[in-house]
């Protein structure tokens, strides 16, 4: 698997957490999206602290290029 790391704070991350976390998805939409040059991820506590608690809309631009996507923290 590619290694990820948080869009935010750089912290590695781990699929399997990222699989615990999602656990509503398909494993292998999970897989794609993991796999997929184009989607960045947050941590946990990055997306805790800029998606759930508003302080970032999750969609802003002001850090993504164009091309890029977020879904959902691990």
């Amino acid at each position: 698997m590619k290694e990820r790391y948080c869009f935010e704070c750089r912290k590695k991350l781990n699929f399997h957490e990222y699989m615990i976390q999602n656990y509503h998805l398909n494993e292998n939409n999970l897989k794609n999206f993991w796999q997929h040059n184009l989607i960045e991820f947050y941590c946990c506590s990055c997306f805790k602290q800029r998606v759930l608690l508003g302080k970032e809309n999750i969609f802003s631009l002001s850090k993504l290029n164009k091309k890029k996507s977020l879904i959902r923290g691990i």
